[in-house]
């Protein structure tokens, strides 16, 4: 598959080794002749130099021949002429990255008539992976599948943990909750796990069940969820606009502080629930003044990394219960650990992975169409809508021979969640949640051994 990627900005360069690492033939343009030899001094791949804008330089990377054009430029405008441009100059299919609210609101009308195959939006999907996590620890990392239905969660375990020594394969006579366990992280390393394994201190667990199973389960190991009212962004960019909307249609109490009086004047036309603050996130005397230590959570979003962390750790020494740091440079992460900041989130890494199921779905549907991918690390959490080109359709799967180093986590039959065992059968149409330490899986007969 050819994939032509228009702007080497965080979210380009990110998806570019992406996709190379998946052998996809990738392509990036870009004016920054320097952000190019870096990103081809790395990875296998193709670079033009020029304005993505410009049907010559498009057609100097062959968009005629391209599966997927994908416009990550800054600037929302400029992605969506790119795109166009580029679905006239004869491209199959484009994704075309939307920030900004206003377009948002009016792009589902102009979709076929851009020629758009998909509009991504790192900001708005970061605020709803933040408000999916408000209620939880950090120790805990939230996601959602099957329409919602069924709840994933990945959880380390602390030192005091009634788990800290299970072996797994006693977890449900000790634990009397319907939860699978499906992968382990261990030192860094994920793993599918077997009844053999003991479960230790650090270990970070994935575990799937219905939502209230899974509220069942941290009831009954003593991790309580946590009731989140009053909450504090600081920063107000628009991942602060689309949670402060959500948040606030949820009666919560919002507080945005922002030093640039302009998007103080913006936003407070915009969200008429939510309260703008002008000033100065690192004044800890406004903090106190703003109620900080009434505060319930705290989330750092400017558009400034080293400015998130110090805000984050101002906020620890107030003892919230929760705080959520936005960075934009996974190389930090670790470091980030190590001073006790331990939720984050990173927009475009959020987006790309978004983006890398659409492709993968659209490479071919043998046996089923990819409709979810979550990236724990080295494993993968597949849901796939299975066709009838899968080749073990109504066999049981106890007879059926799979690639090592995979689980089938749960079949959604027409609304009913089933967590299977050997006698039960994959019929047409079934949504079937998978997770495998195989990469590259792109239909569902690539998990059959």
């Amino acid at each position: 598959m050819n994939i032509l990627i228009v702007g080497a900005g965080k979210m380009g360069r990110y998806l570019a080794k992406v996709l190379t690492n998946e052998s996809y033939n990738v392509t990036v343009i870009d004016i920054n002749d320097t952000v190019l030899e870096k990103l081809s001094n790395t990875v296998d791949l193709s670079t033009i130099s020029g304005n993505g804008l410009i049907a010559d330089t498009l057609l100097n990377a062959n968009v005629n021949t391209m599966d997927i054009v994908i416009c990550t430029m800054k600037n929302d405008e400029d992605n969506l002429l790119c795109s166009l441009l580029s679905k006239k100059l004869g491209c199959k299919s484009t994704i075309c990255r939307v920030t900004t609210p206003e377009y948002l609101n009016n792009i589902e009308y102009l979709k076929d008539d851009l020629g758009l195959s998909m509009v991504i939006n790192p900001d708005l999907l970061t605020a709803r992976e933040i408000e999916n996590s408000l209620i939880y620890h950090d120790n805990i990392k939230v996601s959602y599948l099957s329409k919602g239905k069924v709840q994933l969660i990945e959880y380390k375990i602390n030192k005091d943990s009634i788990l800290n020594g299970m072996y797994l394969k006693d977890l449900n006579s000790k634990i009397k909750t319907k939860i699978l366990i499906i992968g382990i992280d261990r030192n860094g390393e994920y793993f599918v796990p077997n009844g053999d394994i003991t479960l230790n201190q650090d270990d970070k667990i994935l575990i799937t069940a219905l939502r209230k199973d899974i509220n069942k389960f941290l009831n009954e190991i003593k991790e309580n969820t946590l009731k989140i009212n009053n909450i504090m962004l600081i920063g107000g960019s628009k991942v602060s606009y689309y949670l402060a909307k959500s948040l606030s249609e949820s009666n919560k109490s919002v507080k945005i502080i922002e030093s640039d009086i302009e998007k103080c004047n913006k936003l407070a036309l915009n969200l008429d629930k939510a309260l703008i603050i002008n000033g100065d996130g690192s004044d800890e005397a406004l903090l106190i003044e703003e109620g900080i230590e009434n505060t319930d959570a705290l989330i750092t979003l400017t558009g400034i990394d080293e400015e998130n962390v110090v805000f984050s750790m101002l906020a620890n020494t107030f003892n919230i219960k929760k705080v959520i740091t936005k960075i934009n440079h996974i190389n930090f992460v670790d470091f980030l650990s190590s001073v006790g900041i331990n939720s984050i989130v990173t927009p475009h890494i959020i987006a790309s992975n978004q983006i890398l199921r659409y492709v993968r779905a659209s490479y071919n549907s043998r046996g089923g169409n990819m409709e979810t991918l979550i990236k724990f690390n080295n494993i993968e959490i597949i849901e796939f809508r299975i066709n009838d080109k899968f080749k073990k359709i109504n066999k049981p799967l106890k007879k059926i021979n799979f690639i090592d180093n995979l689980v089938i986590c749960c079949i959604n039959r027409n609304g009913k969640i089933i967590f299977p065992k050997g006698d039960d059968k994959i019929e047409i149409n079934d949504l079937v949640v998978l997770a495998t330490t195989k990469k590259g899986i792109k239909g569902f007969n690539d998990i059959l051994g």
